[in-house]
């Protein structure tokens, strides 16, 4: 392994465990180089979570929480970071969700903000939330027992119900008004890395932030397997010389399970010390698979 390889694996990798167990390993790596958090509370509060010590930690943020006027982004991108995680372990996953997805905000603006592959360690946590969130949802869904409902006791044995119970039970339930029709759910986010939704223009803009934040695994992401094996060398490229990209999406056409954006695009590379800014359309080809939008390949 590379002494850079190694470097970020002291600095980003991730227990053994994996994204299930969030331990103080995690933390830990935040000394390594390329990651020291600046300031006393950050120290502190990543020292509690090494201990284990969560809700002591949690003070920590929350003092913290009254001081981050002025913080630099940098701070700002690790403080979100670390209070979304250790959320995350006191099981507050709307808290951490929230958290996690300030620092996911921050390093898509500046990838610098966070050492290199820190990012994928922060899609994962992202990805647990997301997961606690959608199974705390199912189990608060129609089919379950109502919560707060007084539990019955056994009859004795021999004995008759009582005949009101039993005229309450045959006597079929009064018909309820309908509640009005709720506000149609937003698509689920498929990407965690850069946020993109389950629709065409979703995946696209996800590809289009990653692209930004010069992520090459997360713009990979966004393509069907085949396309990204053998284009991951363009897409590479790409990532190394794009500078800015402004989008304005011209039309988007759904077909079953293809579809196409069609796009017009500003973008700035550099290449070797020289700077250029171009303009163009082009039409980017989407296929479902398995439910899941994916970029067939890149723009016509």
């Amino acid at each position: 392994m590379s002494a850079s390889g190694a470097r970020r694996r002291r600095c980003c990798g991730w227990p053994a465990a994996g994204a299930a167990a969030f331990s103080a390993a995690l933390l830990v790596g935040w000394s390594g180089a390329g990651c020291s958090p600046l300031g006393p509370g950050l120290r502190t509060g990543r020292a509690l979570v090494e201990a284990g010590r969560f809700d002591d930690a949690l003070s920590v943020w929350n003092d913290l929480e009254t001081r981050l006027e002025g913080a630099s982004r940098k701070h700002l991108a690790r403080y979100h970071f670390l209070r979304g995680a250790t959320l995350l372990e006191l099981r507050r996953f709307d808290e951490a969700h929230s958290e996690l997805h300030a620092a996911q905000a921050l390093l898509l603006e500046d990838a610098a903000l966070l050492a290199k592959g820190c990012s994928e360690k922060l899609a994962q946590l992202i990805a647990r939330a997301d997961t606690e969130l959608m199974g705390k949802a199912a189990e608060g869904a129609p089919g379950g027992g109502e919560e707060g409902e007084e539990p019955t006791s056994a009859p004795s044995p021999g004995a008759k119900a009582p005949k009101a119970a039993a005229a309450k039970v045959a006597k079929p339930a009064p018909e309820t008004a309908k509640a009005p029709a709720s506000k149609p759910a937003e698509p689920e986010i498929v990407v965690a890395c850069s946020g993109a939704r389950n629709t065409p223009q979703g995946i696209y803009e996800g590809m289009i932030r990653a692209l930004k934040s010069k992520d090459l695994d997360c713009v990979v992401a966004h393509f069907v397997p085949e396309y990204a094996e053998k284009a991951r060398e363009i897409l590479s490229f790409l990532v190394e010389v794009v500078e800015s990209i402004d989008y304005e999406i011209l039309a988007v056409k759904i077909d079953g399970d293809t579809a196409t954006v069609k796009a017009k695009e500003k973008i700035r590379v550099s290449l070797d010390g020289h700077e250029e800014t171009m303009e163009s359309e082009g039409t980017y080809p989407l296929v479902r698979v398995a439910g899941v939008w994916k970029l067939k390949a890149m723009r016509d």
